[in-house]
């Protein structure tokens, strides 16, 4: 029995939208819908997720060769540079107060320490610029930019902005990460699918180019922050409530313990030494 011309051309429609999606997952590599994170390749060839600590005399060396493959997300004129502030870092005193909020309560429900401050979970890039040195400092306003990788796989969230996946591999491991661009506006070309990272303008900045400036130093020569880059990094060392938590006792005073301390310790220098060495030079 021949169906209508209606039922025909929807399902005409529906074929189209599955073949499709199907391309897009078939498209898209196993280590990107695999989620970010440190892996090791076992001996039939697969990746297998590993723990970072059963792996510390390989990071440093595999972090150097990664890192190094960023770069600097705005194609500035010559002569114009970032200044990065330590309000723009990851883990320091100027954003672990009461501008972050006060944590009241941890994962598992149980109430947290007194005067337990939330703390920047990532880096901001582009906050402000200078063309003469560092005298005077300027801002981006609504700057374009490119990925802060050449490749990986990159995609539009469901809010606009631009989330992007990145591989690298050294000394038989491999680095997966995800990072996620807050205050930014992706391109229209953009779609919602991972595909392979453009080359070339992938969005703008997004905000009214005032944003608060904690950095004591800075604010003497600009009173606020401009628009900037929000890059929220996952895949090694990743920000934990217990590292929160460890953090403010170490601004109040406190001893942590040395599993805390070194996983600090490492988060800042992945991203405010080594990736922000390159996003902004």
């Amino acid at each position: 029995m021949r169906g209508t011309p209606k039922v025909n051309t929807l399902l005409f429609v529906c074929c189209i939208l599955l073949l499709i999606t199907g391309n897009s997952f078939a498209n898209t590599p196993n280590w990107v819908t695999k989620g970010p994170g440190l892996f090791k390749k076992e001996s039939n060839g697969k990746w297998k997720k590993v723990k970072w600590q059963d792996h510390k005399s390989t990071l440093d060396a595999l972090l150097e060769h990664c890192t190094s493959k960023y770069q600097n997300p705005f194609q500035l004129p010559q002569g114009t540079k970032i200044v990065p502030g330590k309000d723009d870092m990851e883990f320091t005193k100027e954003r672990t107060n009461e501008g972050s909020g006060i944590l009241t309560k941890g994962p598992d429900g149980k109430e947290a320490p007194p005067k337990t401050y939330g703390t920047h979970c990532g880096l901001d890039i582009g906050s402000r610029i200078t063309t003469d040195g560092g005298k005077t400092l300027g801002k981006l306003g609504n700057a374009t930019l490119r990925a802060v990788h050449p490749s990986g796989y990159m995609r539009k969230t469901e809010y606009g902005s631009i989330e992007q996946m990145v591989k690298c591999e050294f000394g038989g491991l491999r680095l997966v990460l995800r990072f996620s661009y807050g205050h930014v506006k992706a391109v229209t070309s953009l779609g919602k699918d991972w595909e392979k990272t453009p080359a070339g303008v992938v969005g703008k900045l997004d905000g009214d180019n005032k944003f608060n400036s904690l950095d004591e130093e800075l604010s003497k020569k600009m009173k606020d922050k401009g628009n900037h880059i929000h890059l929220d990094v996952e895949g090694l060392f990743d920000k934990t409530y217990d590292l929160i938590v460890a953090f403010n006792n170490l601004l109040k005073g406190k001893k942590i313990s040395q599993k805390d301390a070194e996983a600090i310790r490492r988060r800042k220098q992945l991203l405010n030494d080594l990736l922000l060495k390159h996003l902004t030079k």
